[in-house]
Formats: structure tokens, C-alpha cells, sequence
């Protein structure tokens, strides 16, 4: 019995250490970690699948879409019809989102969040007054979720949070206002739909029997194959943006393509001789981007990032509103040398 006991004392001991060190172990992972630690609850209500506007800012670029007599349409930098399917989708991920977060209060210390100054801002206005106000900071939590300041205002009442979510939030900041539009496609008709292309003072392509022929203006030889070419070409331009239709009073014309499709339709391509600057750039999730910066945006892999090339003003009567495309994609276009 005397073993026994020298036994059973000697595993209590070999377990109250392991209990000890547990505990220990955890402290000291708390104290690691508390500025971590957030209460999971639902801080997102379902107002914001009814919400009426959107407000989206990173760095100097704004977009602002509203719902205006129940169809949903950008208002700023552009205006235009919205994709109602793409709104539904981001109101529905927000809602949706795995999201955790606590009340905080006048002693918040939001720089240890990296939300002084957050990498971009989303607010949502529904009805009723109900309005959220959604910082996103580009430092990662914990479970490398993103880190937000969240501002609810409820019955003129403000609250803030201190919020972790598992949402693509960078996705969502910078989206260009281009990726809202409903119907950004303006040359949707099909290839094999062409049947006739007029380049004025240069000659006209026409099909018949799926066979293509030209006829130039001048005694001047062209293969009639590059019609679809020509086609290809236009097809892929990538608009950069849309512009208001007032930029067109200052702009002159300077080269046309009329399409005419078997449906007798008629797509007028309009070329003008109105530029400006474009910065195109591929943001990626390691970019930092100062909250009221008036830089250009920078990227520090290498990304898609093209500055100060010219773009050219270019209009479609199948679109709503002129675009603009870069000089170098439309230069073998204008010049017909392909």
C-alpha cells in the first residue's frame, strides 16, 4: 500500500505540473494576443440588403451609387446604369460576412489597427436613417482577416466597433467605376453578324458568302481577310472609363468606322481628337495607399501599372456615353496598318 501511495502521489504531481504549465501557457498566449480578441456576434443587420446608396472611396478615387426609382445606377465620377446582379452580390457578402468584433470606446487606439488613416471607406445609407460608415485597414488580424472601424448610426445614435472580417474588402475599394456599369460591352454584336465595314476616305470592306471583299477609295492594294482583323481589334479595345457627354463639344472627329450587321443595324464608331493622361494599375492586397493621398496609386510587384500613357476619347452610338481607350490600342486602328 506504501508504493501505492508513493505512486499516486507521484502522478498528482506530474499532473498538477502539466495542469500549471497549461495554465501558464494560456496566460501568456492572452497576453499576446488580447488586442486580438473580439466577441463574435452579428454586426451587420439585414437593413443593408435594403440599402439605397453606396459610397465608396480609396485614396482621391470616389464612387457613389444610389437606387433611384428601385434600379441602381452610378452617380459619381460617372453616370450610368449600374449591375444590379454585382450590387446584390456585395450587399449580400457584407450581410453575409464572418464577422467578429467588440464595442469600443473614446480610448480605442485605432493606429494599433492601422485605422488612422484606413486604405479606403464604405458607407451604406438605407431606409429609416440607418446608415453605416465601414473603414477597412490594410493590417490583418490575427486569422488574417481584414480589420475594420465600423461607425452604425441608429436612431441618431453613433456607435463604433472594432471588427474583423473574413470578407475581400481590397476587392470591393477598388473596383474602378467601370466595373459597375451594367452594360460595358459596346461592341456586342457578334463577328460573323458584320457585313459590311465603311472606313471613309479609305475604302469598304463588304462579305458575302462568309468571303470578304475591299474596295479601296484609292488604287491602293489591301487584303480583304484583315476585315476580321479589323473587327478583332475593335473588340477587344479595354475602355478605361466613361466621360461625361459634354467632353464631346470640345472634340473633333477625326477618323469613323461605320458597321453595318445583317440585322441592317448600324454601329458608328466615332474617333476624336481629344486626350488625356491615364494610370492604369492591377491593386493588389500588399498595397499601401495613404487615406487622403493625392499620388498616383502604387504598386510595390510588379503589377500591370502603366503612367501617363495618352488616351483618346472614342464614342459608340450602342453606348451611353463616350470612353476612353489608350492612344497605343487604337493607333493600328486609325491607322489601318495591320
Amino acid at each position: 500500500m506504501i508504493l501505492n501511495s508513493k505512486k499516486i502521489k507521484f502522478h498528482l504531481k506530474i499532473l498538477l505540473l502539466v495542469i500549471f504549465f497549461a495554465v501558464v501557457s494560456f496566460e501568456v498566449y492572452k497576453s499576446i494576443h488580447s488586442g486580438d480578441e473580439v466577441e463574435s456576434t452579428k454586426y451587420f443587420d439585414k437593413k443593408i440588403l435594403e440599402a439605397l446608396e453606396i459610397n465608396i472611396q480609396a485614396g482621391t478615387k470616389f464612387i457613389r451609387l444610389a437606387k433611384v426609382n428601385d434600379s441602381w445606377k452610378i452617380t459619381d465620377p460617372i453616370e450610368d446604369f449600374a449591375s444590379e446582379d454585382l450590387i446584390k452580390s456585395i450587399l449580400n457578402d457584407i450581410y453575409s460576412s464572418t464577422t467578429e468584433g467588440q464595442f469600443s470606446d473614446s480610448n480605442t487606439d485605432w493606429s494599433k489597427y492601422d485605422l488612422v488613416s484606413p486604405v479606403g471607406d464604405v458607407s451604406i445609407k438605407a431606409a429609416d436613417g440607418y446608415k453605416l460608415e465601414i473603414s477597412i485597414s490594410l493590417k490583418k488580424a490575427y486569422n488574417g482577416s481584414t480589420y475594420l472601424k465600423l461607425n452604425k448610426f441608429m436612431d441618431q445614435k453613433n456607435e463604433h466597433f472594432i471588427l474583423i472580417s473574413n470578407m475581400a474588402w481590397m476587392d470591393l475599394i477598388f473596383k474602378a467605376p467601370l466595373d459597375f456599369v451594367s452594360k460595358k460591352d459596346v461592341f456586342d454584336f457578334q463577328t460573323n453578324e458584320v457585313k459590311s465595314i465603311d472606313l471613309p476616305g479609305y475604302g469598304l470592306f463588304s462579305r458575302k458568302d462568309n468571303l470578304w471583299d475591299f474596295k479601296a477609295a484609292s488604287n491602293q492594294k489591301v487584303d480583304s481577310a484583315k476585315a476580321e482583323k479589323l473587327i478583332s481589334m475593335l473588340k477587344k479595345l479595354n475602355i478605361f472609363e466613361f466621360e461625361a457627354k459634354s467632353a464631346l463639344k470640345s472634340a473633333k472627329v477625326v477618323q469613323k468606322v461605320d458597321i453595318l450587321l445583317t440585322s441592317t443595324s448600324k454601329v458608328h464608331i466615332r474617333f476624336y481628337d481629344h486626350f488625356k493622361p491615364c494610370v492604369r494599375t492591377s491593386v493588389r492586397s500588399n498595397l499601401r495607399l495613404s487615406h487622403n493621398s493625392t499620388s498616383s496609386i502604387k504598386d510595390d510587384s510588379n503589377s500591370d501599372l502603366e503612367v501617363g500613357e495618352k488616351c483618346q476619347l472614342v464614342s459608340v452610338d450602342t453606348a451611353e456615353h463616350p470612353f476612353w481607350v489608350f492612344k497605343s490600342a487604337i493607333a493600328p486602328i486609325l491607322s489601318y496598318k495591320f
